[in-house]
């Protein structure tokens, strides 16, 4: 069972990266490792591997065309989260899902579900 919980505001910060690999031109696997910086002061770090089957849609948003939908792309992983903050410390024993999305940019937008 999936449970929307309000993640923390923060921003990305530039150290980190995010990894592409392409496997025979249908599926690519994804390798994303960033650090948030909340807004009130914590950090946590998230890795989330995965895959993504860049299809039409997705590829034309990539390149500066209209943004898709959830259903347009199949783009699934599995974050990890880890903190040091206190106020975050859920996030070090939580299990999650992600799924996501390109929208103007073009960006990769992730809408993530805690498993309950």
């Amino acid at each position: 069972m999936a449970a929307r919980s309000r993640a923390p505001k923060g921003v990305i910060l530039p150290e980190g990266g995010d990894w592409i690999k392409m496997h025979g031109g249908k599926r690519a696997g994804l390798d994303v490792r960033i650090h948030v910086l909340t807004e009130d002061g914590g950090l946590i770090y998230i890795h989330y591997p995965g895959w993504m089957q860049p299809n039409e849609k997705a590829l034309a948003a990539l390149s500066g065309g209209p943004e898709t939908s959830f259903d347009d792309l199949y783009a699934r992983a599995t974050p990890r989260m880890e903190t040091g903050s206190s106020a975050y410390s859920w996030v070090n024993d939580a299990v999650f899902i992600c799924r996501g999305l390109v929208i103007a940019g073009p960006t990769i937008e992730a809408e993530v579900f805690r498993l309950t």
